[in-house]
């Protein structure tokens, strides 16, 4: 598979797998766009974050509506849409990561346009 953006090794981890379905993730404004689908290390080259590198290559997606939702209430998030996306097994590889069991890091695959597999549901 090749990947949006380097990956450092063992990278995505063990028990990582290809994920199929509806996910949610926040977006920036009406229409999804490339940007939204950049992992924090792409946006912050230089910034530490409290994950390991590989996560911080990651995407946050949802599998559930609600649980995405919840994220506005965070001030950073307040004014951020969701978007709908729909991946199919080439998209890339995920795995459920953090205490929200509908939560999972994806590594992202070239594979995946935005403009074609997403759509803004809230505004």
């Amino acid at each position: 598979m090749m990947w949006f953006e380097p990956l450092p090794e063992q990278c995505p981890p063990f028990g990582a797998k290809p994920v199929k379905g509806t996910f949610y993730r926040l977006v920036t404004g009406a229409v999804a766009g490339c940007e939204d689908f950049w992992s924090h290390r792409k946006i912050w080259p230089n910034k530490s974050f409290n994950v390991d590198e590989c996560r911080a290559r990651s995407l946050s997606i949802y599998e559930c509506y609600e649980d995405c939702d919840k994220l506005r209430k965070l001030s950073m998030h307040k004014y951020k849409e969701i978007a709908e996306i729909t991946l199919d097994i080439n998209a890339g590889i995920a795995k459920q990561t953090g205490r929200d069991k509908t939560h999972y890091s994806w590594w992202r695959s070239n594979s995946f346009m935005p403009q074609a597999q997403s759509t803004v549901i809230t505004s």
